[in-house]
């Protein structure tokens, strides 16, 4: 089951992406953001497609991968990493079909971005890498605990100076606004990379915090004893793996239920037996 929802959000993410870059950035002066951008330019500018040398990028770039990454991290980019360039092939001539040259170039820019970073989101979501600069960055940057879109925001700069140098100040303008949509809305996708969240909560309102979790959310829950390294308190931590959907939800009653109370939530990749779990509490 996982597996198909893997594949059907990298099918529909490469769906958006291909889209939204044919109807609203193909043949304008407007740059999306990442290797889209620059293979953009160079369709623009020098006439080369931009699926064929997306394809050439990603295939180097798949190269590289399976030269230094282990393989479980290479082998899940294989799908985005030439269904993007097919869904560029697709919808090549989408713009025949769907005329929105009288539009409002705010409302293009605007919509288009956001189409195109929604495809992102829904490929990062699932942990899988959209284009070859992903792979570049999970080559050169696999131990960093910091960000790993250094390659990319640099090449964003360079696509801005490149639209500086040959069009207009209103165009750059618009390329940012791009840009910044584009990797906002992806970046979503990176944060919540995970569908379960596992709260870890101290509290002095304890009856009151593990009713919510276990009768409203319907949720397992774990408690455990533990002493603070300072102060040499004992305390209890209530434990529990939620679905990402409730998130919001139970952070938002913890803070009513106990304004003081201490939480830490993380990401987690896959909860097993959960549903064992509930049935002993």
């Amino acid at each position: 089951m996982k597996k198909i929802k893997k594949y059907t959000y990298v099918i529909l993410g490469s769906i958006l992406i291909g889209f939204g870059i044919d109807l609203f950035f193909k043949g304008t002066s407007i740059i999306p953001s990442g290797i889209l951008g620059l293979t953009n330019i160079l369709e623009n500018k020098y006439n080369i497609s931009a699926s064929i040398s997306l394809i050439l990028f990603n295939s180097l770039a798949l190269l590289i991968g399976a030269i230094f990454l282990p393989e479980k991290n290479y082998t899940k980019n294989f799908v985005s990493a030439f269904l993007i360039p097919a869904s560029l092939i697709i919808f090549k001539n989408i713009s025949h079909l769907i005329d929105i040259s009288n539009s409002n170039v705010m409302l293009k820019t605007i919509f288009g971005a956001s189409l195109v970073g929604y495809g992102f989101k829904l490929i990062y979501s699932v942990g899988t890498a959209a284009t070859g600069i992903d792979i570049l960055e999970n080559v050169v940057f696999k131990n960093a605990h910091y960000n790993k879109k250094v390659i990319t925001y640099i090449l964003d700069i360079f696509l801005v100076i490149a639209v500086y140098i040959s069009s207009n100040m209103e165009t750059v303008m618009y390329t940012i606004i791009t840009i910044i949509i584009i990797e906002y809305i992806s970046k979503i996708g990176m944060l919540n990379s995970s569908d379960t969240k596992v709260f870890y909560i101290i509290t002095s309102e304890e009856d009151r915090v593990k009713d919510y979790i276990m009768k409203e959310l319907n949720c397992g829950l774990t408690v455990f004893d533990v002493v603070g390294g300072y102060s040499k308190t004992k305390s209890k931590v209530l434990m529990s793996a939620i679905k990402t959907k409730n998130y919001y939800k139970l952070r938002e009653e913890i803070k009513k239920i106990d304004p003081n109370a201490f939480i830490t939530i993380t990401d987690t990749y896959e909860v097993i037996n959960a549903e064992l779990n509930t049935k002993k509490q």
